[in-house]
């Protein structure tokens, strides 16, 4: 597969939304290649800060493309990226999908 060559993948929503996650961060994160994605606060909460990269943690594209470089070049740096993976693992996203309506009509109940 392409994306088994790659480091990152570019994991940027097709909305800016303050409850929306796009499934191909989920996907990559599966797949073991680390997520970029527009903006850190969507995520945080969501999954492990440690686990993706945040386009907005930057002040340019130019400085993102260098820390990119950065990380590509460094195996321990690239790694700890991964390291969420002791204490965390990750739901099929249909599977997070049917339990996040689960939850939602639960508490929907309770009140």
């Amino acid at each position: 597969s392409v994306l088994a060559s790659h480091f990152f993948y570019l994991a940027f929503e097709n909305t800016i939304c303050t409850d929306y996650v796009t499934e191909k961060v989920f996907d990559r994160l599966k797949n073991n290649i680390v997520p970029v994605v527009m903006r850190r606060r969507i995520l945080e909460g969501v999954i492990p800060s440690d686990s993706f990269i945040a386009a907005d943690d930057f002040d340019s594209p130019k400085e993102l493309a260098k820390y990119l470089e950065k990380v590509s070049s460094d195996e321990l740096l690239y790694k700890r990226y991964f390291s969420w993976r002791e204490n965390h693992a990750i739901s099929d996203f249909d599977t997070m999908r049917t339990n996040g309506v689960c939850v939602l009509c639960s508490d929907l109940w309770k009140k």
